[in-house]
C-alpha cells in the first residue's frame, strides 16, 4: 500500500511517497542496519514505527525549524523499496527512485538522502552484461543530464556529476566530470556548468564519433560554452588540429530577422548593387525559409528562395528556387533576359518506411540562367543538368509500382528532354497453377508461371525559353506498352528438358498519323541541277 507521510527530522521537512512490497530487501552496497521486522502479510506501516499525527488541526506554520531547514519541503518516493536509517540520519530508496526539490528532479535505480548534510546521492546499477542501468536523471529548470553518478547539495543548489551528457541547443556535451551551480531559484543568476576532460558534438550518442576535444570549458546554458585549449577527435583518436581557445554560442533558438549583405558588389552590365539582402524565417524545428535578393542600380534583380527541412529518421532535403531578370543595354535599348532555376534534393532515411521510397534531386533552369548568373568555373563550362526523383511503392507480393520524374537539358543547345510521369508497374514471378499447400510429386502445370510488367510514359522537348508553353504540352508524346511473359519447363522420355514460353507485348498510343494515296498526276517543277 502507498502512505503519505510529513516528517520533521532535524532540520528538514520532507513529504514522502512510500511503498513498501513483500519479499526480501535488495542487498545494499554498503552496510546498513536492518529493518525493523513485520508480518510478511502485513505491509501497513504500524504507529509504533512512525508515530502519525492525531491533531489535524496543527498549524504547522508556527512550528519553529532550525536556521539550517530547507525553505520547501522535499518529495521522494521508490518503486522497489525504502529504508531510513534514523541513526545515520539517512534515507534510502531502491528501484526507480525519485527526489524532487523546488525544480530539481533527480530519477535513478539507487537514491540516498542524507538529511543531515542537505545532500542527494543518485547512481545506476550493473546489468548481468556490466552495462548500467537505471542511470540517474538529473533536472533542475531547463537543464537535463544523464550520468554514472549525481551528488547535489540542496541548500547551495550545487551539484557534482560524474559521466555527465547533456543536449545544449542543438550541441551534445559530454564530460567526465562536471560541476553543477544552479542559480538557487535566482532568475537574475545564471546556471553555470564546469566541464573537465570533456567533448562537445553535434553527434548525439553517448560517446561521440567526433567532436571538439578540451580539457576545460565553462557552459552557460542558452548563451555560450567557452573552452580552452581545444582537439579535433574523430572516433576517439586526436587529430592534428588545435586551437587555443573555442567560442560555442548557444542560443535558445533561431529568430526570424533581417539579414544584411557582407558587402557591395560592382559590375560595369549591373553597376553598383548588394546581394544576399532579406529575411529568415525559421517556421520550427523541421523547415526554415530564407528569401532573399540582389539589386543592382541598372536595373537587374534576382529572387532567391532557401528552404531547408529534416525530420530525424524519416527524411531531409533542400530547395532553391530562384528568379532573374537582367537589364541589358543592346543598341542603345534597354533589353530584360528573364531565367529561373528550381533545385530540389530530398533523401529518405532507410528505416523511414518498410515498403515506401521516395528521393532523387532535380535540377531544371530555363533562360539560360546558369550561365547568366554564376561566375564559377563549372558553371560556366558545364554543358548538361539532368534530374531524377523517384517514388516507389512495394506492396505485398506480387506487386510493385514506381513513379519517376526525369530530364535532361543541354546548357549549349538550350534543348529540354522532360520525362514525367513515367510509371513502371510490375509482378513477381507467379505460378497460377502451384498448390498451396504441397503434397506428393510436383505436376508439370504447376511449374507454369506467369509475369506482367507495364510503363506508362509522357514526354515532351522543347527550347528552354518556351519549355512552358502550351504548344509544349501539346506536342506531348505519350503511350502505354504491355508485356505478358509465359513458361514452364518439365522433363521429357527423362533425358531431355522441354522449356516452352510464349511472350506477348502491346502498345497503347494516343495519337496517330493518317496518310493517304493521292491518285492525281502532279508535275514537279522544282530546279535540282542548274547547267
Amino acid at each position: 500500500m502507498a502512505v503519505k507521510v510529513n516528517i520533521i527530522l532535524s532540520s528538514i521537512v520532507f513529504s514522502s511517497l512510500m511503498t513498501y512490497g513483500q519479499g526480501i530487501l535488495p542487498h545494499p552496497k554498503r552496510p546498513i542496519a536492518p529493518p525493523t521486522t513485520t508480518e510478511a502479510k502485513d505491509t501497513t506501516i504500524q504507529p509504533a514505527t512512525i508515530p502519525l499525527p492525531t491533531n489535524s488541526n496543527i498549524d504547522w506554520s508556527q512550528v519553529k525549524l532550525s536556521k539550517e531547514s530547507l525553505g520547501e519541503q522535499v518529495d521522494y518516493q521508490a518503486k522497489d523499496s525504502m529504508y531510513f536509517d534514523i541513526k545515520a540520519q539517512q534515507i534510502h530508496l531502491y528501484g526507480a527512485a525519485e527526489v524532487k526539490y523546488q525544480k530539481m528532479t533527480i530519477t535513478a535505480d539507487y537514491i540516498r538522502i542524507d538529511w543531515k548534510d542537505n545532500i542527494v546521492f543518485a547512481e545506476g546499477k550493473p546489468d548481468h552484461l556490466g552495462q548500467l542501468i537505471g542511470k540517474p536523471q538529473f533536472q533542475e529548470g531547463d537543464q537535463t543530464f544523464t550520468a554514472s553518478t549525481v551528488k547535489y547539495n540542496f541548500k547551495t543548489s550545487k551539484g557534482i556529476i560524474f559521466s555527465a551528457q547533456s543536449q545544449q541547443q542543438g550541441m551534445n556535451m559530454v564530460g567526465q566530470r562536471a560541476k553543477y551551480i544552479g542559480n538557487g531559484g535566482d532568475s537574475t543568476k545564471n546556471n553555470i556548468i564546469y566541464n573537465q576532460n570533456a567533448i562537445l558534438s553535434t553527434c548525439d550518442l553517448e560517446h561521440p564519433h567526433f567532436g571538439i576535444h578540451s580539457s576545460k570549458q565553462k557552459v552557460i546554458p542558452d548563451k555560450v560554452a567557452i573552452a580552452g585549449p581545444s582537439n579535433l577527435e574523430i572516433a576517439g583518436v586526436p587529430t592534428p588540429l588545435w586551437l587555443p581557445f573555442a567560442f560555442f554560442p548557444l542560443k535558445i533558438k533561431n529568430s526570424t530577422g533581417l539579414i544584411f549583405p557582407q558587402d557591395y558588389q560592382y559590375s560595369e552590365t549591373y553597376g553598383f548593387g548588394f546581394e544576399g539582402i532579406g529575411w529568415y524565417f525559421p517556421f520550427n524545428d523541421y523547415v526554415d525559409l530564407q528569401l532573399t535578393t540582389d539589386i543592382y542600380m541598372k536595373g537587374t534583380f534576382r529572387i532567391h528562395g532557401l528552404s531547408n527541412y529534416r525530420k530525424r529518421y524519416k527524411y531531409n532535403g533542400n530547395a532553391t528556387l530562384s528568379f532573374a531578370y537582367l537589364r541589358k543595354e543592346v543598341e542603345g535599348l534597354s533589353v530584360f533576359e528573364p531565367s529561373m532555376r528550381l533545385h530540389w534534393t530530398h533523401n529518405q532515411d532507410a528505416k523511414a518506411h518498410p515498403y515506401r521510397t521516395f528521393g532523387g534531386s532535380i535540377d531544371l533552369q530555363t533562360g539560360n540562367y546558369q550561365r547568366q548568373n554564376l561566375t564559377d568555373a563549372q558553371s560556366q563550362f558545364e554543358s548538361s543538368l539532368s534530374s531524377n526523383m523517384t517514388y516507389r511503392q512495394r506492396f505485398d507480393a506480387p506487386f510493385d509500382l514506381t513513379a519517376s520524374f526525369s530530364h535532361s537539358q543541354n546548357t549549349k543547345t538550350r534543348e529540354v528532354t522532360i520525362s514525367f510521369p513515367t510509371v513502371n508497374f510490375q509482378t513477381q514471378t507467379l505460378y497460377p497453377f502451384k498448390k498451396k499447400i504441397s503434397a506428393g510429386k510436383e505436376q508439370w502445370y504447376e511449374k507454369i508461371q506467369l509475369r506482367y510488367t507495364s510503363e506508362a510514359r509522357n514526354q515532351f522537348t522543347a527550347k528552354d525559353s518556351t519549355l512552358f508553353t502550351q504548344k509544349t504540352l501539346d506536342d506531348a508524346k505519350y503511350g502505354v506498352r504491355h508485356n505478358v511473359t509465359a513458361g514452364t519447363n518439365f522433363n521429357l522420355l527423362k533425358f531431355f528438358t522441354f522449356s516452352p514460353s510464349a511472350n506477348y507485348k502491346e502498345v497503347w498510343y494516343f495519337k496517330t498519323v493518317n496518310k493517304s494515296f493521292d491518285p492525281t498526276p502532279k508535275v514537279d517543277t522544282t530546279v535540282v541541277f542548274n547547267e
